[in-house]
């Protein structure tokens, strides 16, 4: 019981409090859905290769997402955080510039979502405000991570799983050169 306090403890600068407990927050976690196509990426000098995914929250609570990649000069997101309403959705935009110069030995790259559930009242904040706040915290947290390998047409490989760690590079906001262009929520309008 000791943990909850401290997750509820969080959110308190914002004036908020989260009302799920560890395993609530995980099982919301485990019901988000990511929609990925397919995406065809042969490293060239002048077209950008643009794919997006569909982040979907089915559920009753509301989450902030974060996305980085392993390469933000090359490969950019739009938004690169923001909040998921519930029963909401969110477009991200996935562009990989130039990559000619890119090494045929390096040619894969990586993008990592990192999801947590807020308090509704915290919608008002930016989300970029939200992540910086929770450097210094543990909360609970999903990663899902998609894998970019070049060359072929393939389907993404989607990765999940959960890291508690608060040391975790998805927190270093000190090298993030993300566009941190975010986009207010939007309810499902089905």
């Amino acid at each position: 019981m000791e943990k909850q306090k401290s997750t509820d403890n969080i959110f308190s600068k914002f004036g908020c409090a989260l009302r799920l407990n560890e395993k609530e927050q995980e099982s919301v976690l485990d019901q988000l859905l990511l929609t990925v196509n397919a995406l065809k990426i042969r490293p060239t000098v002048y077209v950008d290769h643009i794919s997006q995914l569909c982040i979907s929250n089915p559920t009753a609570e509301t989450v902030s997402f974060k996305i980085k990649t392993s390469r933000p000069r090359l490969l950019t997101v739009k938004p690169s955080c923001g909040f998921l309403l519930p029963t909401g959705m969110c477009k991200v935009l996935m562009r990989l510039q130039d990559s000619s110069n890119i090494p045929p030995e390096v040619q894969r790259d990586c993008i990592t979502i990192t999801f947590m559930v807020i308090p509704d009242g915290v919608v008002s904040v930016k989300a970029s405000t939200v992540w910086q706040e929770m450097r210094n915290k543990e909360p609970i947290i999903r990663r899902m991570g998609i894998i970019l390998p070049y060359g072929k047409e393939t389907f993404l490989h989607v990765l999940m799983h959960t890291d508690l760690d608060k040391d975790a590079t998805y927190l270093d906001d000190e090298n993030d050169t993300t566009n941190e262009e975010e986009v207010p929520p939007k309810q499902n309008s089905e």
